[in-house]
C-alpha cells in the first residue's frame, strides 16, 4: 500500500468573491476570482490573470500572473507580464518578467549569511522599490 498522496489543487473560480477569510492547506490552491484582506497559507499558490489577492500569504511557492497586495514570504516566487504586485515580500528567489508592473519591497528569507564581509549587514541584503516600475 502506498500512502504517498500528489497533492491537490483547491480552485477558487472567477465568480468567486471573499473577504476576512483564512486559507490553510498543505496542498495548492489557485485563484482566478476575487480574495481581501485575508490570509492563506499553502504549499503552492497560483494568482490567475483574472485574480486580485489582497492580505498575507506563506507558501512554498508563490506565481503571480494577476494582481497581488499585502505581504508574501514564499522560498520562490514569479511575477509574469501583465501581473501587478504592491507590498512586502520575502523571498530566496523571485523572477521577473518583462511587463510586470512591482511597487515593493523584497527581502531574503535565508538565515545562513549570503556576505562573507562581517561589515554588511541584513538591512543591506533588502532593497526597496519606491516608485512602481514596469520591468
Amino acid at each position: 500500500v502506498n500512502d504517498i498522496t500528489e497533492p491537490k489543487t483547491t480552485v477558487l473560480s472567477a465568480n468567486l468573491s471573499m473577504s476576512n477569510s483564512t486559507l490553510k492547506t498543505s496542498d495548492d490552491i489557485s485563484i482566478y476570482g476575487k480574495f481581501e484582506k485575508g490570509n492563506i497559507k499553502c504549499r503552492i499558490l497560483r494568482i490567475e490573470k483574472s485574480a486580485s489577492v489582497s492580505g498575507k500569504v506563506e507558501a512554498k511557492e508563490l506565481f503571480i500572473d494577476g494582481v497581488f497586495s499585502g505581504s508574501a514570504s514564499a522560498s520562490l516566487v514569479r511575477l509574469s507580464r501583465g501581473s501587478n504586485t504592491s507590498g512586502n515580500i520575502k523571498t530566496d528567489d523571485i523572477g521577473v518578467q518583462n511587463g510586470a508592473k512591482m511597487n515593493a519591497s523584497i527581502s531574503t528569507m535565508g538565515t545562513e549569511t549570503i556576505f562573507e564581509d562581517d561589515e554588511v549587514d541584513s538591512e543591506n541584503e533588502k532593497f526597496e522599490m519606491e516608485k512602481s516600475a514596469t520591468i
